[in-house]
């Protein structure tokens, strides 16, 4: 199935170590782990077919060694997280001798195919909801689920790029505000970019922050809490402005509700802890569909990136440019897509990126990593 591509790499490798160039049957452990991968595989085929599944892996008895692998599937397609189906069963036998290194062999391998099944299943999801973007695009961005998930229960993934002796971190964030699929979109694209750009970067991509409001139809800026992620963080007065600016200004608009409390959303607490922990010193914050450009924190802004132009919008209570950008003293570019939910042409991403290196260079990466210390 063209869904198990991500996994060719994987799959390449156990056929080699398992078949290479042995001229003859294997018993015992060795010999069974070719049916062991062949009967994952078929689970991984059924795995892609729905964006929500349990894991559960387990042995036998000391005297019945066994790899016992459950899939259980939800009951219903609904967006709730609680009745599931049927588990369906496999287990794989093995011989009696060598029981540590079949379990470690065995659990490497699920390990591996799990990460795999994962990082597929995140693109089979988004790939129903994103416009434009070809699923090889999701799946060579290398996903990686961190432990944080959403409120829904849904991984929250990153990746790491890093090129040459890198001088400068640059953290990139999708998809903080669910009915922005584009955002998403642009960050899976700039991965891509940022592979083979040259460049003395470190890059964190999150491509969606907020997989709750993204996956549903339609999508909701909100998380499943009825929080605005981008109203959540700890700004400063934020117990005296972020209710109050709620409650005036937007008239309590439900959509830009701030929350009860600064970091009240697992979301919005995985980003604090990418920026306590990765320290960058630059953030990219991608949005939509206002097709302007914003700016918080020290040194001069970039004038444009591609199409789109500096257009400063002001600050707000409880805003990831608030927080980072004013009272972190880190650069927060903030982008506005022109486009909610159509990502744009590669033309335009591609002049996005090469203006956004050239601002970087312009600048110079130690006035950016020194700002954090002015």
């Amino acid at each position: 199935m063209e869904n198990l591509e991500s996994t060719k790499t994987v799959d390449n490798l156990v056929d080699k170590h398992l078949h290479g160039t042995r001229k003859r049957p294997v018993s015992g452990f060795w010999g069974g782990l070719p049916v062991f991968w062949s009967k994952l595989k078929i689970l991984l085929n059924q795995w892609f077919a729905t964006s929500d599944w349990v894991l559960k892996v387990g042995f036998g008895s000391a005297n019945v060694e066994s790899a016992i692998l459950w899939i259980v599937f939800p009951a219903s397609t609904s967006d709730s997280c609680g009745q599931v189906g049927s588990p369906i069963p496999l287990q794989v036998a093995f011989s009696s001798t060598g029981m540590f290194v079949k379990r470690l062999v065995v659990w490497c391998f699920l390990l591996i195919a799990t990460n795999q099944a994962l990082a597929a299943g995140f693109c089979s999801d988004f790939q129903r909801r994103l416009i434009g973007i070809a699923p090889a695009v999701c799946q060579r961005a290398d996903l990686k689920a961190s432990d944080a998930k959403s409120v829904r229960g849904r991984p929250l993934y990153l990746t790491d790029i890093r090129g040459g002796e890198p001088k400068l971190r640059a953290l990139v964030i999708g998809g903080i505000h669910g009915d922005e699929l584009s955002s998403t979109a642009l960050a899976l694209k700039w991965i891509e970019l940022a592979r083979v750009t040259p460049a003395q970067t470190e890059w964190r991509f999150i491509p969606a922050l907020n997989p709750d409001g993204l996956l549903i139809q339609p999508g909701r800026r909100t998380n499943a809490n009825g929080v605005d992620l981008n109203r959540n963080f700890p700004t400063k007065n934020w117990a005296s402005e972020a209710p109050v600016y709620w409650e005036q200004r937007t008239r309590r608009d439900p959509r830009r509700w701030p929350g009860r409390s600064p970091l009240s959303e697992p979301e919005t607490k995985f980003l604090m802890r990418q920026v306590d922990d990765f320290r960058p010193d630059l953030i990219i914050s991608i949005h939509a569909p206002y097709g302007v450009l914003d700016f918080d924190g020290p040194t001069v802004p970039p004038s444009r990136l591609g199409r789109l132009y500096l257009d400063r919008v002001g600050i707000f209570p409880g805003s990831l440019g608030h927080f980072a950008g004013v009272d972190r003293n880190i650069p927060v570019v903030t982008i506005e897509l022109s486009h909610h939910l159509r990502a744009p042409v590669d033309a335009e991403v591609r002049q996005m990126w090469l203006d956004l290196q050239r601002w970087i260079s312009e600048r110079g990466m130690e006035r950016l990593t020194g700002s954090q210390s002015s």
